[in-house]
């Protein structure tokens, strides 16, 4: 027997898969990329078993495979779940937004109708002095109203918490009352204004 042979009869221990390695801590990081290296973990998890599985007395680390395809996938889930979510929020906000412009809207429009009775009544409508305030307490300054009858119980705030503003006469149209929100940003004049004379 030559003494360059093996007589221990043990065969040497499975090298453990790097790619089962990668493929477990890419899937872990895959929580904090928004699933892209989980992806990595659940490819390297598929090819590091496939490996193993041709060659188990050479290469081991299926249980490291196995975990990294599972987390892998958790991450992906997690990521798809987040995604989703993240788009439900911004159509229900915009969705928001826009209940808000048609409340505006229509808010406008019922306050034109009560100012039209009120002129009815009065023979002219309430000055911008006397504002929307006129519809809920009688006006003492001039022009005095002839009849007067309460047509709001209070001067309603637009869906963003402010004030309508309100003038007559009005802007583009004298001979009418112009009543308006100033929007989401609170500022009068800009792009979202509601219920504008001439918008």
């Amino acid at each position: 027997m030559s003494s360059n042979d093996d007589v221990s009869g043990v065969s040497p221990a499975p090298v453990v898969s790097g790619l089962a390695v990668a493929s477990l801590v890419c899937g872990i990081l895959g929580f904090l990329t928004i699933g892209t290296t989980g992806l990595l973990g659940v490819i390297f998890g598929h090819v590091s078993l496939a490996r193993i599985k041709r060659a188990p007395n050479v290469m081991g680390g299926r249980g490291l495979a196995i975990a990294g395809l599972v987390v892998g996938y958790v991450s992906m889930i997690v990521a798809i779940f987040m995604i989703l979510a993240a788009g439900a929020i911004a159509a229900m906000r915009g969705v928001g937004d826009q209940a808000k412009l048609q409340q505006a809207k229509s808010d406008c429009a019922t306050l034109a109708t009560s100012l039209s009775m009120y002129k009815l009544n009065a023979g002219t409508y309430p000055t911008t002095q006397q504002g929307l305030r006129a519809l809920v307490d009688k006006p003492s300054s001039n022009p005095v109203p002839r009849r007067w009858t309460r047509l709001s119980a209070k001067v309603p705030l637009d869906p963003w918490g402010n004030e309508y503003r309100y003038r007559y006469p009005g802007g583009d149209v004298p001979e009418e009352p112009e009543i308006f929100s100033v929007g989401p940003d609170g500022v009068e004049g800009t792009s979202d204004d509601v219920g504008r004379q001439g918008r």
